[in-house]
């Protein structure tokens, strides 16, 4: 209304028509340019803040990534070498983290710097990368568009003030879940499918990122988005899941707390047999094969650790625990170990059983997903039937009844130190044992119970009749 109001009286003021139609196109370019300034995308002193997002699945010159964003935390995955990204938007500037198999670590190169800017358009931008937090930047990570993701998602629900932690063991409707929270940063493992969580808890609140083998990808399905709900009693949760972070949420993740994460102070003696850390001396690990370990005070991850120096009769060497560390694993099923491991190279590699574990008159062994590289590469590895456990003697997948057995009694566990043809340094540090449950359904069998419970007769007809 007052813009045909100040055309009109302009037209009145002056007779001459074409002074009249170079007024009214003068204001018609003011409006425009006005127009222009208020609706354009890039605020003024905004400092580039765009109605871009990076949400969505590029193609890029280090395969398809897919990313998702919540507010201006973006994280997401991409198809070299199981490659992931974790970063912070401002404007159209992406700043973050990539890091790769094996170790995603930065220590072996496998882990770094990214900066990616996005174009006008929003449907390309243009990166650079580095190996570490510090160096030179390579100028070759470049990504076009190929399916643009949901908006922008919320920020991460505030829960109620809540003094629970997620902290534990956790019995859930996907197997059991062992959680690890530091402030509110919470990361962990669950049985099915060798899933991994990696979230934020806000009050009572825990949202996150789900994963799971094969390719722990939301293009392949393989990840997604969970939300849980701790109780009042810090007894329980409730929850509920979808592929990626835009499908529908699915019926429910629920879990009952089996045990509370173990106390932050050990009880006297307890820290160097659960969680030899090697900063004064071998704490009684020994090595079995053809190596000779010393202690080197610097250079672990962090302060002192263990290296062993192959003497080449071809004979796989193993770091081997005391027997200080075995008597915990009496109260270890459905925990879980953890150690750190190095080699000086990675060449000529061979396969061979990386954690043999004694007991009960039974030997089980487990393949972990890949070798260490030559800097600190950690693995974890739950102590259930579900995690990958075989029977060497069967070849058969542990049953319950076997995995008990053996952590009753052990008589020998022991970490591969040796994965190189030829002359070879390993290297181990950091070595962690977190028990499990103790109650209903996990108590240690009685002798014999792996032989009446699962009856193999692979000796004798172990007492059936007809």
């Amino acid at each position: 209304m007052m813009v045909r109001l100040a055309s009109f009286q302009l037209l009145k003021m002056h007779t001459s028509p074409r002074k009249a139609q170079f007024l009214l196109l003068s204001v018609l370019i003011i409006l425009a340019i006005v127009a222009a300034v208020i609706f354009s995308p890039i605020a003024s002193g905004d400092h580039g803040q765009t109605e871009c997002i990076y949400a969505g699945v590029w193609s890029t010159s280090f395969g398809t990534m897919t990313l998702e964003q919540s507010g201006v935390t973006v994280t997401g995955t991409y198809t070299q070498q199981g490659g992931r990204i974790e970063g912070t938007v401002q404007g159209i500037t992406l700043t973050g983290k990539w890091s790769e198999a094996p170790s995603y670590n930065e220590q072996n190169n496998d882990a770094g710097d990214i900066e990616f800017l996005l174009d006008a358009d929003c449907e390309n931008f243009s990166g650079s990368w580095r190996y570490g937090s510090s160096g030179s930047f390579t100028a070759n990570w470049n990504g076009s568009l190929i399916t643009r993701g949901d908006d922008v998602l919320p920020l991460p629900r505030q829960g109620a003030s809540t003094s629970c932690s997620f902290a534990g063991e956790w019995d859930t409707s996907f197997g059991i879940m062992n959680l690890v929270q530091s402030g509110t940063s919470v990361t962990g493992v669950y049985t099915h499918d060798d899933g991994r969580i990696d979230g934020t808890a806000l009050g009572d609140v825990l949202t996150a990122i789900w994963s799971e083998a094969p390719s722990y990808s939301a293009l392949t399905g393989d990840a997604g988005e969970a939300e849980f709900e701790i109780s009042s009693d810090c007894q329980f949760f409730t929850g509920t899941w979808r592929y990626t972070s835009s499908g529908t949420w699915t019926s429910k993740w629920n879990g009952t707390l089996v045990q509370p994460a173990a106390p932050t102070a050990p009880p006297p003696g307890a820290a160097s047999s659960m969680s030899p850390t090697f900063d004064n001396d071998g704490e009684g690990w020994t090595v079995a094969g053809d190596a000779q370990a010393e202690h080197i005070g610097t250079g672990g991850n962090p302060g002192g650790h263990l290296c062993a120096i192959d003497q080449s009769t071809g004979i796989n060497w193993y770091w081997q625990a005391p027997p200080g560390f075995l008597r915990n694993l009496s109260g270890a099923y459905r925990g879980v170990l953890s150690f750190d491991l190095k080699q000086a190279a990675t060449d000529s590699q061979y396969d061979a059983d990386d954690i043999v574990l004694e007991g009960g008159g039974i030997t089980l062994i487990f393949d972990t997903p890949y070798n260490p590289g030559t800097g600190w590469t950690s693995y974890t590895v739950p102590l259930d039937e579900a995690s990958g456990w075989v029977n060497k003697a069967t070849g058969r997948s542990a049953s319950q009844a076997e995995m008990q057995a053996v952590l009753a009694s052990p008589t020998g566990l022991l970490i591969r130190g040796e994965y190189r043809a030829g002359a070879d340094t390993g290297c181990l540090d950091n070595v962690n044992l977190r028990t499990g449950a103790s109650g209903p359904g996990t108590a240690t069998p009685p002798p014999s119970a792996a032989s009446s419970m699962s009856p193999t007769f692979d000796n004798d007809g172990e007492g059936w009749t007809v």
